[in-house]
């Protein structure tokens, strides 16, 4: 079930940056979350972005907080914690470090480790 929803989720960013692109968005994502049953929470967010980065999209991350902000909502340190790792692991290392510089105190030290990583191996 929680797959099939990660999916389906996923399917309908595609969807929606596709028509964007295409300049006929009309800003439903909203509604498309609401149409699967989640609320636009904060909360709600933070899974779609976890799950969305996690495939290594870290620019549909990126989108996805668009929207949020669009929406008055305000990220969690573990959605900022995601898409910094996600970031680095691009190496978009400004990024990454912008989303470390929001989180207010992330207990993991993950996201930073991640970091240090993309530093090294950008330095090789």
């Amino acid at each position: 079930m929680i797959l099939h929803l990660k999916e389906e989720l996923r399917r309908r960013c595609r969807e929606e940056e596709a028509s964007e692109a295409d300049g006929e968005g009309n800003g439903l994502f909203c509604l498309q979350m609401q149409d699967l049953g989640l609320d636009p929470s904060r909360h709600a967010y933070d899974c779609l972005v976890r799950a969305v980065v996690s495939q290594r999209h870290f620019k549909d991350g990126m989108e996805i907080l668009k929207k949020m902000k669009q929406n008055n909502l305000k990220p969690l340190d573990s959605t900022l914690a995601a898409l910094s790792v996600s970031c680095s692991r691009a190496l978009e290392l400004d990024l990454a470090e912008a989303f470390l510089n929001q989180i207010a105190g992330y207990p993991h030290l993950y996201p930073y480790g991640a970091l240090l990583a993309a530093c090294d191996e950008m330095v090789r």
